[in-house]
């Protein structure tokens, strides 16, 4: 009985997945001239992916002092339609040089081209060149800017070198719906203890 208890209970707590950021740096360099609107640019490979939270570049992990955080914002890449946004605060949770804002889930369809834009405001951004690794779940497009608040940027500053500021964390649509709800938690945890109080009365 105990092992059939344990295989249903990994069975479910299976499907947990931890959100994947967009790219990672190996290496990073703090520089700033400005507020700017950075875009990066890319493409969904062949799954659907969903967006759990935006994120934005912090130096030296140490926090914003943009008044009222970096906002970023997803951009469909084919209109330029704003599609989800947040704004990154000191709070919100670090992974590597990022902090990330949790969002309301969000769909990226699979062959997609998308722009994930922050602005800088008073805060530093990247610079340093070639120290990017995108996830294999998308293809890198390049970048966009433009001076002022966040924005889809036309006849920005363009190139491939390196990323800026923008950053996002999602899981493959596939496996982000295997993920327990509360619920399915709260009723294995009912049944599991059902069978214990079952087993004291048949003692």
């Amino acid at each position: 009985m105990k092992k059939f208890i344990l295989a249903i209970a990994c069975t479910m707590l299976m499907g947990t997945a931890h959100a994947t950021p967009l790219y990672s740096l190996s290496s990073d360099s703090g520089y700033s001239n400005g507020n700017w609107s950075f875009g990066e640019i890319f493409t969904v490979g062949s799954q659907d992916l969903t967006v759990t939270a935006l994120g934005a570049y912090d130096n030296n992990l140490d926090g914003f002092i943009t008044t009222g955080g970096i906002q970023v914002g997803l951009y469909l890449e084919s209109d330029g339609s704003l599609l989800t946004s947040t704004s990154v605060q000191s709070s919100d949770t670090i992974e590597g040089q990022f902090r990330f804002s949790d969002i309301a889930d969000f769909t990226l369809l699979s062959g997609a081209q998308y722009r994930l834009v922050a602005a800088s405001g008073s805060d530093l951004y990247n610079t340093s060149t070639g120290t990017a690794t995108f996830d294999p779940s998308v293809s890198y497009d390049g970048y966009e800017y433009c001076s002022g608040n966040m924005q889809f940027c036309n006849n920005g500053y363009t190139g491939l070198e390196r990323t800026w500021m923008a950053n996002m964390q999602f899981n493959i649509s596939s496996d982000s719906t295997s993920v327990p709800e509360p619920m399915s938690l709260g009723l294995l945890a009912l049944g599991l203890a059902g069978i214990r109080l079952s087993r004291k009365a048949k003692k």
